[in-house]
C-alpha cells in the first residue's frame, strides 16, 4: 500500500477490512488460486464499476475507478487482522461522490466469497477534494436506515484524522445523521489514530447496524463534511464496539 507521506496519495482512496476470517473448508479444495486483487477486478467488472478490459480513455462511462494495489491477510489463528486492503485511482467523478458504497461493497463482496467474516472496524483512506458531489448514500441514508430491524442497533466509534479548525463542522453533520446520534467528541487514543501527525478525533456514535452499507454510509457523510473545506485528504476509521462484532456480510 502507499506510503502515507507520500504526496500522491492525495489522489488515492483506499478501504482496509479488519476482523478474523474462517475460510471456506472447500476453499483450498476446488484448486481456486485467486487471491484479493484478482477478486476485487473480477468483482468490480461484474458491477460495471471498473475494468481492465478496455485501454484508457476507451472504458464505458460507470467506470469509478482504476485499480492500483491490494493486500491480505488471511491467517487461520482466530486473531484480528487487516483481513484486506484495498488501493484505487479514483476515476474523475463527473459530478459524483467517492465511490464509498461501491469500494466498500467490493471489498465485502470479496471476503463473504472466501469465507465466514467477522468485521471489527473498517478504514478509509479518502482524497477528499476528488469528491465532486454529494452521493445518494447520505441524502437517502436516513430513510433507507429507517428500515433497519431495531435490535440491529450497534454502539461504534468513528475516527477521522482532520484539523481542529473543521472538527464542529463534522459534528454538525453528524448530528443531522438522525440515526447515529453522536456523542460527545474527544481526541483519539493512538491504538486507533495510528501513526499519522494529523490530529484524529472519535465521536461514539449509535449505527442502525452493522453492515457495509452502513458503514459506508457513516464514512461519506464524514467525507460529505469535508468537501468545502480546504482538507484534501483525511483517514476516516469505524469501529464496532464491544468485542462481539457482528457479521460483515
Amino acid at each position: 500500500m502507499s506510503d502515507p507521506d507520500d504526496d500522491s496519495l492525495t489522489q488515492v482512496m483506499s478501504c482496509e477490512v479488519f476482523g478474523t476470517l474462517r475460510l471456506h473448508p472447500w476453499f483450498s479444495d476446488v484448486g481456486v488460486e485467486e487471491d484479493f486483487y484478482s477478486l476485487c477486478v473480477k468483482r468490480a467488472q461484474a458491477y460495471g464499476w471498473t475494468t481492465t478490459l478496455h485501454s484508457a480513455g476507451s472504458e464505458p462511462a460507470s467506470i469509478r475507478w482504476h485499480h492500483a494495489e491490494a493486500a491480505q491477510d488471511w491467517s487461520q489463528d482466530g486473531r484480528v487482522r487487516r483481513l484486506a486492503a484495498l488501493e484505487v485511482y479514483p476515476a474523475a467523478p463527473r459530478g459524483q461522490a467517492l465511490p464509498v458504497l461501491p469500494m466498500t461493497q467490493v471489498v465485502a463482496d470479496c471476503l463473504g466469497r472466501v469465507g465466514e467474516v467477522r468485521v471489527s472496524a473498517y478504514r478509509y483512506g479518502l482524497p477528499v477534494h476528488l469528491a465532486a458531489g454529494l452521493g445518494a448514500d447520505v441524502v437517502d441514508g436516513d430513510a433507507w436506515f429507517a428500515l433497519s430491524s431495531p435490535g440491529a442497533s450497534v454502539r461504534a466509534e468513528i475516527t477521522a484524522q482532520l484539523p481542529l479548525s473543521v472538527r464542529r463542522k463534522v459534528t454538525h453533520a453528524l448530528r443531522e445523521q438522525n440515526a447515529l446520534h453522536p456523542g460527545p467528541v474527544r481526541p483519539a487514543s493512538p491504538s486507533t489514530s495510528g501513526e499519522s501527525p494529523a490530529l484524529s478525533w472519535t465521536w461514539p456514535v449509535r449505527l442502525p447496524e452493522w453492515s457495509p452499507s452502513a458503514v459506508a454510509w457513516t464514512t461519506s457523510a464524514v467525507c460529505e463534511a469535508l468537501r468545502e473545506t480546504d482538507v484534501r485528504h483525511t483517514a476516516i476509521r469505524v469501529d464496532a464496539c464491544g468485542g462481539d462484532s457482528p457479521s460483515g456480510d
